[in-house]
């Protein structure tokens, strides 16, 4: 009967995986098809929105064959933007912001700040993120991806290109690339509800990862980690988990069906549990110590903390001069924000914030409503207020 079960949760696991990556190639090649021929370099002049011939030079709305130049804030909103030859490259200080489909032809460089619903690469050559990507749905394709900066959003789908992460990635949804490429990550990795990592991962000794479910199948590759992986649950059914002094710690059910080795500590915080919550039908190498490194950092943290919503209040409402804007359920996570009028104009926004509630000066605001979108790996919030 157990081995009945782990096929069929082996099965179930192949599955979904299975699904996320189909779903998610489907619409890759959706948004990014033939490759363009060149065309010219277009960079902004002034803020405004993105299909305003004004605010480029040379003037007119960038087409499919141009190179971007983003300096300026850059607004976006209900439209489907496809582009380009060479390069995207948003400055430091600079944005594009709204609700809109961008899918990438060229390679891109983020100083700046990128904050659309989807965001879709795979035609480069190397891409490169030092500053902030903020998308619903965040998809690469097959060129080599470094980020230094912070990437977040619901679904994160890294495809089959290397992907080395310095930075922070911040998802709901991950699902890291298949062989034979690599992850290799020096920094931090934030998953709300599901990881799945199915090729070759490296977690380096300084890197951290936190995830809600945990699922490996690696099907010949290893997963080696020499810093902390910790899991509210972790399904390792293919391939091997290994390391030379790294800690994996998982909160409630652990499933190994295939290797474990190396000399790593596995911290099951419900040893011995009933079935099928905890079940080994794999091996666990007598070189792997079990609980007997440091306490993991995340085992323990309640269950909460992945499934709280955010929620916006904001004080005074109507304002003058200025106001603030409160924020419940972040549990201790950054958040990224962007204040709109009525028309879609960007007239505020800050990344990396930590504080449970932020000022606002609407001093030079013009007399109207607003809205406010919170964004963080918590979720995406709203609300609307009124200066006068």
């Amino acid at each position: 009967m157990h081995r009945e079960h782990s096929l069929a949760l082996h099965e179930n696991q192949t599955s979904d995986i299975m699904k996320a990556l189909n779903y998610i190639f489907a619409l890759v090649l959706t948004l990014v098809l033939a490759q363009p021929t060149l065309g010219a370099i277009k960079t902004t002049i002034a803020d405004g929105s993105w299909d305003d011939p004004a605010i480029w030079s040379p003037t007119g709305a960038p087409l499919l064959e141009d190179t971007i130049i983003i300096d300026n804030e850059i607004t976006c909103f209900n439209l489907w933007v496809e582009f380009g030859a060479n390069l995207f490259w948003v400055k430091s200080g600079s944005s594009v912001t709204g609700d809109s489909i961008f899918a990438l032809h060229a390679s891109f460089l983020i100083d700046g700040t990128v904050d659309v619903e989807t965001f879709a690469a795979g035609d480069g050559t190397n891409d490169v993120n030092n500053g902030n990507i903020i998308a619903e749905r965040f998809i690469h394709g097959n060129v080599h991806f470094t980020n230094t900066g912070t990437l977040s959003g619901d679904s994160v789908v890294i495809g089959d290109a290397n992907f080395v992460n310095m930075g922070t990635v911040e998802a709901n949804f991950l699902v890291c690339p298949p062989s034979p490429s690599v992850t290799s990550n020096h920094g931090i990795i934030a998953v709300m509800d599901t990881m799945h990592i199915i090729g070759k991962f490296t977690n380096h000794s300084t890197a951290f990862v936190s995830v809600g479910s945990l699922n490996t199948g690696l099907d010949g590759d290893t997963l080696f980690n020499d810093g902390e992986i910790t899991a509210i649950s972790w399904t390792h059914y293919l391939g091997t988990a290994a390391g030379t002094g790294g800690k994996y710690c998982v909160e409630l059910c652990f499933n190994n069906l295939d290797a474990i080795t190396g000399t790593v500590d596995v911290c099951d915080d419900t040893p011995g549990g009933t079935w099928p919550c905890d079940i080994n039908m794999g091996t666990i190498a007598s070189t792997v110590t079990l609980c007997t490194a440091s306490p993991c950092a995340s085992v323990g943290v309640e269950d909460e903390y992945f499934t709280t919503p955010l929620e916006l209040s904001v004080f005074p409402n109507p304002m003058s001069g200025s106001g603030k804007i409160r924020i419940t359920g972040l549990n201790g996570q950054t958040f990224h924000y962007s204040i709109y009028d009525l028309s879609g104009q960007l007239v505020d926004q800050q990344s990396n914030v930590a504080n449970n509630e932020f000022e606002i000066n609407v001093a030079n605001y013009q007399s109207g409503m607003y809205w406010c979108s919170v964004r963080s790996v918590k979720g995406n919030s709203q609300i609307k207020f009124i200066v006068h």
